[in-house]
């Protein structure tokens, strides 16, 4: 499941499956650290605007999963990995990810996940949203988005961003969420 719709997809933003063998996937070799390390080793790292840059890079990822019809279904800090040159995004583990064609999602983060995805509900864009705002969280300064992050993490999906594309609009077409 993993290979079939990770092969399918072209994004700058997430990694690339190359082949499937008997030994398991071959994906693009990415240089860099897990946004868990990078919290850890490298607070500073985030300013506002590299704050910026991820954002956007990680929810134009996510938007290229939802528009091919795809939910990750295990969005987590572990699951985004930023290169070492230019610390660019590249979104990973699509082991747990939901398509038409693979409806069973054998996992997740309870961490991360969505009440409807641990209560064994329907899933949907919205629950990705979800686990953006539990990563947006993890973020430093992620105070001046509460606003924000509180719709991301409803309880009920009716109340959250219904896109992603929503969500970036709140984010990026409001200047008061960006000042410092």
């Amino acid at each position: 499941k993993e290979f079939e719709t990770g092969y399918r997809l072209e994004h700058p933003n997430l990694v690339r499956y190359i082949s499937l063998t008997d030994d398991g996937i071959l994906m693009e070799y990415v240089d860099g650290e897990t946004l868990s390390q990078r919290l850890a080793a490298h607070p500073e790292y985030f300013t506002k605007q590299n704050t910026e840059k991820f954002l956007h890079q990680l929810l134009d990822a996510v938007a290229c999963l939802h528009s091919h019809q795809v939910l990750h279904l295990d969005l987590k800090p572990d699951n985004v990995l930023l290169t070492r040159i230019n610390s660019d995004v590249k979104l990973i583990d699509l082991g747990c990810c939901y398509t038409d064609t693979f409806a069973d999602t054998q996992g997740r983060t309870n961490a991360y996940a969505a009440p409807e995805q641990l209560s064994g509900g329907s899933v949907d864009e919205r629950t990705d949203i979800y686990a953006i705002g539990k990563i947006l969280e993890r973020l430093p300064h992620h105070d001046i988005n509460n606003k924000v992050i509180a719709r991301c993490t409803a309880s009920l999906p009716e109340e959250r961003y219904q896109s992603v594309r929503e969500l970036q609009d709140a984010l990026f077409r409001r200047s008061r969420c960006w000042t410092w």
